[in-house]
């Protein structure tokens, strides 16, 4: 019997795939590639160092539970050649295509030939039929291994420029690149607002309708399309809004903002906008005239 090994985004999708009884082992792929360096000219373990480095520093979390959890998953991933298959499945989710840049410009430096590709238009932890789909996989070419590699080199680029390019490429192959590109773009600054695509939908949530960071956050999902944000990467962003040089959220009962990793805040504590919060939103201000940006999106450090 063939053995397997399956790579996808994230625990919740690997605990939907196992509940099939599809046969192999299961390796999640955890990281947050669209926020933070993702820096140019490292090897896999090297990348993963500086990763480390950002998800502890930025969301406070144990730094040798992560770094384990790196070192671990960079391990598995370099005993590809013990299975007989390996299964890279990717949705349309701008996690799942980071991550699938990454690894086929790994499994293209490695010259792998047991590399199957499965896609899916909706992510794999909503919907049913995996083993149908497993079914339709398909055996990676050297032209999807290829233009992953270019697609991985211009996103760590230190200027959009050659990511900008590769975009424009017809590329039937990725099926989703372009689309998930484009989204990528939105979260660099806009040149009226000094806001990203995401931090514009927060403000236009908490301007429409009082209501809490969790609630606020089941809004941000259902204006998610592709969907993209998770629970932690909110936060943060929310916490960036609200303690800027120039905050534009701020808690409705007037007291100190606290992070809102804390469960308590983000349950009980309504939001509003700031006086310079309602000038941006309407479009009266441009946020980087006196917030100081300090910013990565892959190999791009965004400072002003």
């Amino acid at each position: 019997m063939a053995s397997f090994l399956h790579i996808l985004n994230g625990d919740s999708a690997v605990s939907q795939l196992a509940e099939t009884g599809l046969g192999g082992v299961f390796l999640p792929w955890r990281d947050l590639l669209h926020e933070g360096p993702v820096p140019a000219g490292l090897s896999l373990e090297q990348t993963s160092l500086a990763r480390a480095s950002y998800l502890v520093e930025t969301y406070q979390l144990d730094a040798a539970e992560v770094a384990a959890s790196f070192c671990e998953r960079d391990a598995q991933l370099r005993r590809y050649k013990d299975y007989d298959e390996v299964v890279l499945w990717s949705s349309r989710d701008l996690h799942d295509h980071c991550h699938l840049m990454q690894l086929l410009a790994f499994f293209a430096d490695e010259q792998a030939t047991n590399l199957t590709l499965v896609f899916s238009p909706t992510p794999f932890s909503r919907r049913t039929g995996l083993g149908e789909l497993l079914a339709k996989r398909r055996k990676a070419t050297p032209v999807q291994l290829h233009f992953g590699r270019r697609a991985w080199l211009a996103f760590c680029a230190d200027d959009p420029g050659p990511l900008v390019e590769i975009a424009r490429e017809q590329a039937p192959q990725l099926p989703f690149f372009q689309e998930l590109c484009q989204r990528l773009f939105e979260e660099f600054p806009d040149v009226h607002s000094g806001l990203s695509r995401s931090q514009r939908q927060v403000l236009e949530i908490v301007a429409t309708k009082s209501c809490n960071a969790t609630e606020s956050f089941t809004r941000m999902v259902a204006l998610q399309d592709p969907a993209f944000m998770g629970d932690l990467s909110f936060w943060r962003l929310l916490d960036e809004l609200a303690t800027s040089d120039l905050p534009l959220l701020a808690r409705r009962d007037g007291k100190p903002w606290q992070s809102l990793s804390q469960a308590e805040m983000a349950r009980q504590h309504n939001l509003v906008l700031t006086d310079a919060g309602r000038e941006v939103h309407l479009g009266h201000l441009n946020w980087l005239s006196q917030h100081r940006l300090d910013r990565w999106i892959g190999g791009v450090h965004l400072t002003h």
